[in-house]
Order: structure tokens, then sequence, then C-alpha cells
């Protein structure tokens, strides 16, 4: 059995840079309307980061804590949610 390990770096996201979606538009309720895509994120700490997001993943917003994958080839990263700030709204 293989087994795979993530080397994550984990980051505060402080403002989106550009997204998959039109500017505006959350990700839409409608499944077969979600797509994947390239989302660009800039952290607390200045650092821009290209993200390989899922059709089932939020594009990243201000004050999430992600794990990015920094064992992912090429320029685009990985990613996972690690922790929202204390109050944040959930979206569907």
């Amino acid at each position: 059995m293989a087994t795979e390990t993530m080397n994550a770096q984990k980051i505060t996201v402080k403002k989106i840079i550009s997204q998959r979606y039109p500017a505006g538009v959350s990700r839409p309720l409608n499944w077969d309307q979600r797509i994947e895509g390239i989302d660009t994120v800039e952290s607390i700490d200045g650092a821009t980061y290209s993200l390989q997001s899922s059709g089932q993943q939020s594009v990243p917003q201000p004050g999430w804590v992600i794990l990015v994958d920094t064992s992912t080839s090429g320029t685009h990263k990985t990613w996972t949610l690690f922790g929202l700030p204390k109050g944040a709204a959930v979206a569907a």
C-alpha cells in the first residue's frame, strides 16, 4: 500500500487577488455549475499563492487558514481548509 506525504505550509489568507468565478459571484449552489480552477491569494505575510481548487472547494476567503501542499509540482498548489476566523459564516 503506497502512502502519500503532504508537505504543508499553513497560511492565513489576507486577500483574494483573482478567482475562478467572475467578480462578485460565489460558488454556485447548483453542483453542475461548479468548476475547478485557479484561485490566487495573498497571505498575511505578503506572499502570493496560486491555488488549484476543485469544484467542491469555495474560493478561499480573507481570514481563512489554509494548508498549502508545497509538495505539489508546478506553479499551482493544492490546498485544504484548516480553520476559519471566530464568528465566520460558512457558506453552503
